[in-house]
């Protein structure tokens, strides 16, 4: 998925009122409130498997340079050239490497937001069950 895709269901899990004034309010309070926490942990177990994905890409991704320069290095006469081609491979390295991180900052941002709300939630989730009990008189 990509990080707009989660933007959006972020923006779906953040927008809703709490209006508690009776019972009934705080029983459809709890089930909201568990159905966007189920919601936000496969958001980011979700999260975490596509930053496995872009680090596995990136991993192959660097295999393949390291083999494509190695495999040029291996005749004498392009082994004497060894030096460019040597910074044509830290060249695409760090480009590589840029790219990495562009695309991780994003879905790291996405994971700590989505596991701040949860600690949201679940602070909800108390807040109402305490009002419950104060509505039912402590049992």
């Amino acid at each position: 998925m990509k990080s707009t895709d989660y933007d959006k269901e972020l923006d779906k899990i953040t927008d809703f009122d709490l209006e508690i004034i009776s019972i009934a309010d705080c029983r459809r309070a709890m089930s909201e409130l568990n159905e966007r926490q189920d919601i936000l942990n496969k958001l980011i177990s979700s999260v975490k498997k596509d930053i496995k994905s872009v680090e596995s890409g990136y991993l192959k991704k660097r295999a393949l340079i390291r083999e494509k320069y190695n495999s040029k290095g291996s005749s004498g006469l392009l082994n004497s050239l060894k030096g460019p081609f040597a910074a044509t491979r830290v060249k695409e390295m760090k480009k590589l490497e840029s790219e990495r991180i562009k695309s991780l900052e994003s879905y790291y941002e996405i994971k700590y937001v989505s596991e701040d709300l949860l600690v949201q939630i679940e602070d909800m989730q108390d807040s109402v069950k305490t009002m419950m009990r104060e509505m039912l008189g402590n049992f």
